[in-house]
């Protein structure tokens, strides 16, 4: 599944608090929380802003080197930013990455969430994997 948006990952790199230690950063990476190699989805459920140089903050460079903070850290950090409950994000973006990557259009896709999820996710994961078809 890839979902790219590359002005929503470019507007993660600017200057401003780390999600996490909130800490003011230079520098910052929209890092996905469900991660790349899982799949591609560039929303702003899926990413979590750190600061990328060691002065201002640790975040990033912690992360890749001791697993910490954890990918429910991210998760708090964007629900708090994104004034969304946590589990209800869980939910959207584990409809997003169980639709199937082969379906041919957007109507096939949503039909398919429709009937694998409860409603209010299906709607929102079928919004987040729109994208993906060019109709």
């Amino acid at each position: 599944m890839e979902v790219k948006d590359k002005d929503l990952t470019d507007s993660m790199r600017l200057p401003g608090l780390c999600n996490i230690c909130r800490k003011p950063c230079k520098m910052r990476c929209g890092h996905h929380v469900r991660t790349v190699g899982e799949c591609r989805i560039d929303h702003p459920w899926n990413l979590v802003q750190l600061g990328m140089n060691p002065r201002d903050c640790l975040c990033h460079h912690n992360f890749h080197a001791t697993g910490k903070p954890t990918r429910h850290d991210f998760l708090c950090a964007v629900s708090k930013r994104e004034g969304v409950p946590l589990e209800f994000i869980v939910d959207v973006m584990n409809a997003v990455i169980a639709c199937p990557p082969r379906m041919l259009s957007h109507e096939a896709a949503t039909a398919w969430l429709v009937k694998a999820f409860p409603a209010d996710v299906a709607l929102k994961a079928a919004e987040i994997v729109k994208p993906m078809f060019k109709e």
